[in-house]
């Protein structure tokens, strides 16, 4: 039975030629799942506004990753937006572990 690898790749523009490539590479090695968020996606952007909805972001991240171990974390450290970065973005993972 091959291992199983999950990744999430939180990013303001589109790597599904990304995801594709690391698929490709590791198929012969191991099960691959990509959990992709882009933060510019209308869904996650404050009403009527070009400005990304942190609550959103956290909620989404929680509702792909509940119940999923994430091996890797892939990020844009810019995201297009002056109050969260790749970091702030990755560190939004760890919320399930703290909630109760």
């Amino acid at each position: 039975m091959k291992k199983k690898v999950t990744v999430l790749i939180i990013d303001d523009v589109d790597q599904s030629k990304i995801i594709d490539a690391l698929k490709k590479q590791l198929k012969r090695k191991c099960e691959f799942e990509a959990i992709s968020i882009r933060t510019t996606d209308v869904e996650l952007r404050e009403d009527g506004s070009d400005h990304l909805d942190v609550r959103k972001l956290k909620e989404r991240i929680k509702d792909l990753i509940s119940s999923k171990h994430i091996n890797w974390a892939l990020t844009d450290f810019n995201l297009s937006e002056d109050d969260i970065d790749g970091i702030n973005a990755v560190s939004y993972t760890h919320l399930r572990a703290h909630e109760t």
